[in-house]
């Protein structure tokens, strides 16, 4: 045979002569799932995806149930779950449409059959996007119920209580549940609906609002359908009740893109504190986040102010933003910080001669000569309210030249909201003119008390027995004036409330914190324990009156003085009826029961809004800790509280507030020792404090495994 020729030579690493290795056979692959025609076919399926290799060579159709990652009886489970999931969709279908009127399951039928998809409609509904947010909850009937007691206390139902005459108490006693009580039709019949509804149900009815485009406004976001819930929520819960600019001037400007009205700076601010009223954000009260996008809007409304202020122009809109910086910065718990802004506010006010005659005389439009008085109102009333409340001498010691319009004949002057409650086509006028100029009307008044009690850096002078005379006579004429869409038998939304509970306030304070002890008789003692006593009771139905309609779980930032004035008088009497008890005399268990219950209310509150805003987080903790151990226990066991994740020891580093806190402004140090920012600096040391002791005690020999 012929000599074939040499094959390769073998790799340098091959020893000649070593045994060939044979080719292992591969192992069998574990396939986690067949595919569906192998497992009907009952043959071995190889896998592949997307088809296997008996599919191929049958030339048979390849489908698997399972994931690659899935068994088949995992894929069996999913499967089920999905279908359960859609079943109980279907449920809630049907049970909405079962539950809610005829019209409202019309719309619903109606978004099906253009295709819409059955879980995205269910929820839609559930979550209030087709107005029937309220149809599977009696919102309206009375939802909130007070903690630890439900009943009204019996000591708020004497003889003369107005409050429990109006309309509102009414409906909610109506709405109280029970087999007794009248069903919806003849509920609203006998009510308006905003009597039987929560505030926060409705919805501002403004066409301007979806007209806004958010890219000219702010860098911050492009979205203009956010922009407009944000703007929304401000409208709906911050600006009726502290209105310093006209609305409606300010969203023709915003809605058109002009700027005689309206800023880039001033839109970033109320964006700013738009974002603690709109619930959707998560951390409201978290302003230093710097994630949040309440931050970023101050951050950005603070760049553009430095610019502004750079141009040495001072104008309308620029003097309406400092005011919004200092409300903002309250909220926040920076008083102290944001207080410069006011002052730059009125300055700017006085070089705009706001304070003064008309210098323009008939060359200025109608628009800016009522925008000029409205924001002239606004910042004094506003400027009382920062001084009164805080002890110090006003700002702004005289109100306005010009007075105030007639609400009813001149309704324009000071701009009207419109709202529509859900399953109700309705729309309700806010009032809005008629709380502006009466709660303007009453800070003249308290103006004149800040005046006259708060001069100079000295801290308070406590005023004569004719001072109390004069001053609780000018309360009493402002009260009989109080308009009838207001009035005390038609009070109904939160401002107006509050209008309310401001006046008693007043009058609380006037004869229990105001009035020198010289001269005091037995007859004025007398009659300041009756005026005490009475505008306390008048104050604390109000209060519930608000709880109960309303609730306090959206954002009202001035709840947070209403609650910590009441709190701190409650607080008062149940120690005086400890005292009592201390004499030997039987304790009132049924009044202190009741009593607890309004401190417990009181902290609910403050814990609702400390959700919101900063300030409130601080004030609640100072609240909350001043109960004993038993009541403390007793309110975690009846309210579900909201626990800031902030540690003690930083409330101080993020709090810088001089507003004195009720409860403690009759200590020895007067209202400058009970400042907020003060309390809280002491509770952050004695947090330093308790943890370095127990630091130093871990650290102990003895302590040490």
């Amino acid at each position: 045979r012929p000599i074939l020729p040499a094959g390769p030579a073998p790799p340098a690493n091959t020893v000649v002569g070593a045994p060939v290795s044979r080719q292992v056979p591969p192992k069998n692959v574990h396939v986690k799932a067949a595919c569906e025609t192998c497992r009907k076919r009952k043959v071995k399926c190889s896998g592949e995806r997307p088809k296997c290799n008996s599919c191929v060579r049958s030339d048979q159709n390849c489908q698997y149930i399972s994931s690659p990652t899935e068994t088949y009886t995992q894929a069996r489970k999913r499967k089920l779950d999905e279908l359960q999931e859609k079943s109980s969709v279907y449920e809630e279908l049907v049970g909405l449409l079962r539950s809610v009127p005829e019209q409202e399951a019309h719309d619903i039928l109606r978004r099906l059959r253009a295709g819409g998809d059955v879980a995205a409609v269910t929820r839609q509904v559930k979550d209030g996007c087709l107005l029937l947010q309220l149809a599977l909850s009696p919102e309206t009937r009375l939802r909130y119920t007070f903690p630890y007691v439900a009943e009204m206390p019996a000591r708020l139902q004497v003889h003369g209580n107005i409050y429990l005459d109006s309309p509102i108490y009414g409906a909610a006693l109506s709405s109280t549940p029970s087999p007794s009580s009248p069903d919806s039709g003849d509920l609203e019949a006998r009510y308006q609906c905003i009597y039987l509804k929560p505030y926060h149900t409705a919805k501002i009815i403004d066409p301007r609002l979806s007209q806004i485009k958010a890219s000219r406004w702010t860098t911050v976001i492009s979205d203009s359908d956010l922009f407009s819930k944000l703007l929304h929520a401000y409208l709906l819960h911050e600006y009726p009740t502290y209105p310093t600019f006209h609305k409606d001037y300010f969203l023709d400007d915003l809605a058109k893109g002009k700027t005689k009205y309206c800023s880039s700076v001033m839109v970033n601010t109320i964006l700013a504190s738009a974002c603690h009223c709109y619930t959707d954000i998560l951390n409201r009260e978290q302003f230093w986040n710097p994630q949040g996008l309440g931050y970023k809007f101050l951050a950005e409304a603070r760049r553009l102010w430095e610019l502004e202020c750079r141009t040495g122009r001072v104008t309308l809109t620029l003097a309406q933003t400092a005011v919004l910086l200092n409300l903002e910065y309250n909220h926040n718990g920076q008083d102290d910080v944001g207080y410069v802004f006011l002052q730059q506010a009125v300055g700017m006010a006085n070089t705009l001669g706001l304070y003064k005659p008309d210098p323009h005389g008939s060359t200025q439009s109608k628009r800016m000569k009522n925008a000029r008085e409205f924001f002239a109102w606004g910042l004094f009333s506003w400027t009382v309210l920062q001084s009164y409340y805080f002890y110090r001498e006003p700002l702004i010691k005289t109100p306005p030249a010009t007075p105030l319009p007639d609400p009813e004949k001149d309704p324009s002057w000071y701009g009207e909201f419109w709202l529509q409650y859900p399953m109700n086509s309705s729309l309700f006028p806010a009032r809005h003119g008629y709380t502006v100029r009466t709660i303007a009307l009453l800070r003249i008044i308290l103006c004149e008390i800040a005046c006259r009690a708060f001069r100079g850096e000295g801290g308070t002078q406590t005023l004569s027995w004719n001072d109390i005379v004069e001053f609780r006579a000018k309360l009493d004429r402002w009260y009989q004036a109080i308009p009838e869409p207001i009035s005390a038998k038609n009070v109904v939304f939160p401002w107006h409330l509050k209008t309310h509970l401001e006046y008693y306030a007043a009058l609380y304070n006037l004869h229990t914190g105001l009035l020198s002890p010289q001269g005091s008789t037995s007859a004025r003692q007398k009659t300041v324990s009756e005026v005490s006593s009475f505008s306390i009771t008048r104050f604390e139905t109000i209060t519930r009156l608000y709880y109960l309609r309303h609730s306090f779980e959206t954002m009202d930032g001035f709840l947070t003085f209403h609650l910590s004035h009441l709190a701190a008088a409650t607080l008062k009497a149940m120690q005086s009826l400890s005292h009592s008890t201390s004499n030997g005399l039987p304790p009132d268990q049924r009044l202190l029961k009741t009593l607890r219950s309004t401190v417990f209310l009181c902290i609910k509150g403050l814990n609702d809004q400390a959700r919101y805003i900063h300030v409130a987080v601080v004030v609640y903790r100072l609240n909350r800790d001043t109960l004993s151990n038993y009541d403390l226990g007793l309110l975690r066991t009846n309210v579900n509280l909201f626990e800031s994740t902030e540690a003690d020891a930083s409330l101080a580093q993020n709090c810088h507030s001089a507003w004195p806190l009720p409860m403690k402004t009759d200590e020895p140090e007067g209202p400058q020792g009970a400042a907020v920012g003060n309390l809280v600096r002491q509770y952050g040391r004695l947090a330093i404090e308790e943890g370095s002791e127990e630091g130093s005690r871990d650290s102990t020999p003895e302590g040490r495994d």
